[in-house]
């Protein structure tokens, strides 16, 4: 019951910040007198509504539909229109201009949203609802989130913070949500093509979709391919390495046997083809990345009364598999540079041949395989007493990860007469093989709707218990078997008043919990910018984060606002460590994992739109984030602590003739709080004019990531109800820069096209 007033309400509130367009809400008041909104008696539309209007009601927020207006200032969307009008290669492209979300990328085909200061295995990442994050999700900035297809997805959910009670383990920083297309229930053929181009990397793509049903079944594949040139950045430079491919495919049947009551068997991969990696380049180190996965899923769902108001359960496989060769490149002392020892400073001189892998320029090729298998089952249930305004959302999860892996180092046979490599005995991978990663949570959350006078007030509360579980075996001589498990208890409190239909305020209080994986305990080697060395003593992370919060739709403007202070203890970080009495493996440094004492974040988030005024309208946001990690009592600036974050954008749309344009500016300040662990990152701390050489090396200080402004423009015509065009132009002035972090300058002047046909 709660479930079709949830939907009901959807259809009934106000705007919000990613409220409607006059078309969809001309069908909808259309359907309406048709007879088609959910009605008192349980109309069947309203059973699929649970699919055709997930981005109205938003799930990530309490695993529950919530309509979007009453959900937490702290949760924003991202639809399938917004998908195809923003130029993007990743998912993480897709969530960059939402506020709070910091984008990070090392490499082409990456794109490592960071959240309230943490990325990696710090954001969780859920696919329909399922745990994506797996034992061997690396501590870093990473690719994973790029291994699924954003023309597979119907749309994207943000949550910044909050979600250690619904989600568990690794959701200190938040939640992002993938929503993927499904087989629908609409009774009749349907489809479309989406294909596109742009200019920047000479890329191209097409995305071909079909789907049929008859109202009790339903089945949908898709699928597309996409092919990146090398990349052109600002100013006319190009990035060595940064051609890849990649091709997905996915397929859905859904069954509805009853009123309520739907289920659904799904498949969907993706492979990732010779994604290279070039900030170490210089540094004598690239790499290619193969990756592959694949989810198999089955889910069910069932909207009834009161104590199984909405079920919904799922199981899943899935395999990840990741292919790593990496080029030791020779070197040489080009620039004539010493560092502050006096010694020579070599950089790779044949840069052409060191990403070709030429006998000649390469000394030594890795080849790494990592296999990741994982069960997973979920269940989650909302739960109402009638009409109290009493509801519980409660529920059980549990992941079990396999992992094979493996390494094998290749050597030039006759560098002078041959170009051929001789394949060497087979070592131990980045992970002992046969390690496994097990994950356990069972956990409630009691809400409670009550009118206060003029207002509704709605408290909160809730706890999960959690249980992690990782074995390794034989991870190296000194240490021998790894085995451990922690065990996180969690709670939350918040307290929701709807002043006016128009004014929500939101006070909450919530605690996280991230037990230490498998790369952080386990993984022995080169990893990027370190050499990991095993901490079989690491212990969890947890975290407390309070945040206020403010919704406010009146007419004409909507804003979000929304304002947190959250402390890490024990906080995850890295110390320099020895390896057989080296501080350095192959001039890479030494490192370990450890528990600092406590880590700080805290910020503001600020978001606004205005609805249409004589075709007109207004949006923007900015974000203000700053860490701290203190370490045996010495503070200093968190690893990766965002800048200053802001995007504005003006829109007109020509009604009449079913075209839009849009002038999009967006920016960040200058990121110069650098963290010790930060000074040996080229990718933050490279001296200026010598690529390879870091700033510390000259006996210079990290001057960090210079600001920048990216100006664009977008457009959009319907031709009809079969075609619409997009178009947009991005970096106008060709500027070169970078998001902090990042590993190559974002794209130059870059024009793309986008067509999107339907049936």
């Amino acid at each position: 019951m709660l479930r079709r007033l949830l939907v009901l309400a959807v259809l009934t509130a106000p705007s919000t910040l990613h409220a409607q367009t006059s078309d969809d809400a001309e069908a909808e008041a259309s359907a309406s007198d048709e007879g088609t909104v959910p009605s008192d008696d349980g109309d069947a539309d309203a059973d699929a509504g649970a699919d055709e209007d997930r981005l109205d009601a938003v799930y990530v927020g309490r695993r529950a539909p919530e309509p979007l207006g009453e959900a937490s200032p702290a949760v924003t969307t991202v639809d399938d229109r917004e998908l195809l009008e923003r130029p993007i290669e990743t998912i993480g492209d897709a969530i960059d201009e939402e506020p709070g979300v910091h984008l990070q990328a090392t490499n082409r085909g990456a794109g490592a949203p960071i959240i309230r200061g943490q990325v990696g295995p710090g954001v969780l990442y859920l696919y329909d609802g399922m745990r994506f994050n797996d034992g061997t999700l690396r501590t870093g900035p990473n690719q994973y989130l790029n291994l699924f297809d954003p023309y597979g997805l119907d749309g994207i959910e943000v949550l910044r913070g909050g979600g250690g009670v619904l989600y568990g383990s690794n959701t200190i920083g938040g939640v992002v949500s993938l929503d993927p297309r499904i087989a629908r229930f609409d009774e009749g053929v349907n489809g479309r093509v989406v294909t596109g181009f742009q200019s920047a990397d000479t890329s191209w793509f097409v995305a071909p979709e079909a789907g049929w049903d008859n109202g009790t079944f339903g089945v949908l594949v898709g699928g597309g391919f996409r092919d990146f040139g090398e990349l052109r950045t600002g100013g006319g430079d190009t990035a060595p390495g940064s051609e890849y491919s990649s091709w997905s495919a996915r397929a859905s049947a859904g069954w509805r046997p009853s009123r309520g009551t739907t289920l659904h068997l799904n498949w969907s991969g993706l492979a990732i083809d010779d994604a290279g990696r070039a900030d170490r380049l210089y540094q004598s180190s690239f790499r290619r990345y193969d990756d592959d996965n694949h989810h198999v899923w089955a889910r069910l769902s069932h909207d009834g009364d009161d104590a199984f108001d909405q079920v919904e359960a799922r199981a899943w496989v899935n395999l990840r598999d990741e292919f790593i060769v990496r080029h030791d490149c020779n070197t040489s002392d080009v620039y004539g540079l010493t560092d502050t020892d006096g010694d020579p400073i070599e950089v790779t001189t044949d840069v052409p041949g060191c990403v070709n892998g030429d006998a000649d320029a390469v000394g030594r090729i890795r080849e790494n395989t990592d296999s990741v298998t994982t069960i997973g089952s979920s269940l989650s249930i909302l739960s109402t007493a009638g009409d109290t305004g009493l509801g519980i959302t409660w529920g059980l999860d549990a992941t079990h990860s396999t992992v094979r892996s493996d390494r094998f180092d290749l050597s030039p046979v006759d560098p002078a007469t041959s170009n051929e490599f001789e394949r060497g005995d087979e070592r131990r991978g980045n992970f002992a093989d046969e390690s496994t990663y097990q994950q356990y949570g069972a956990f409630a959350v009691v809400q409670y709707e009550a009118p206060v006078g003029s207002m509704t007030l709605t408290p909160e509360v809730g706890a999960r218990a959690s249980h992690i579980r990782a074995f390794a075996p034989d991870v190296s001589d000194e240490l021998g078997d790894v085995d451990y498990s922690h065990t996180g208890i969690v709670s939350s409190a918040r307290i929701r008043a709807q002043v006016t239909p128009d004014v929500g305020l939101h006070l909450g209080w919530n605690q996280g919990f991230r037990a230490p994986n498998l790369q952080e305990t386990t993984v022995l080697g080169d990893t990027g910018n370190t050499y990991e060395i095993p901490n079989d003593n690491l212990g969890p992370e947890r975290s407390d984060n309070v945040e206020l919060g403010a919704r406010v739709a009146m007419d004409p403007v909507q804003i979000e606002a929304t304002g947190f202070y959250m402390v890490i203890s024990d906080a995850i970080t890295r110390e320099d460590a020895t390896l057989d009495g080296q501080a350095e493996i192959d001039g890479t440094r030494v490192v370990r994992r450890i528990n600092a004492d406590s880590a700080t974040w805290y910020g503001a988030e600020l978001a606004a739109r205005t609805q249409d005024f004589a075709g007109v309208s207004l949006r923007g946001n900015v974000s203000y984030i700053r860490g701290e990690v203190d370490v045996d009592g010495e503070t200093e600036p968190a690893r990766r602590s965002p800048p200053v974050r802001w995007l504005a954008a003006v829109r007109y749309t020509l009604s009449m003739v079913d075209a839009w344009a849009e002038v999009l500016v967006e920016g960040a300040g200058a990121a110069t709080r650098i963290n010790s662990g930060d000074e040996g990152d080229l990718r933050i701390c490279t001296a200026p004019g010598f690529p390879g050489v870091l700033q510390s090396e000259l006996g210079d200080s990290c001057s960090g990531t210079p600001a920048w402004v990216n100006l664009g423009i977008r457009l959009g015509y319907d031709f009809n109800d079969h075609l619409t065009v997009r178009a947009s132009v991005s970096n106008l002035l060709d500027e070169p820069y970078r998001t902090h972090g990042s590993g190559l300058d974002a794209p130059g002047l870059n024009a793309a096209l986008t067509l999107e046909g339907r049936f």
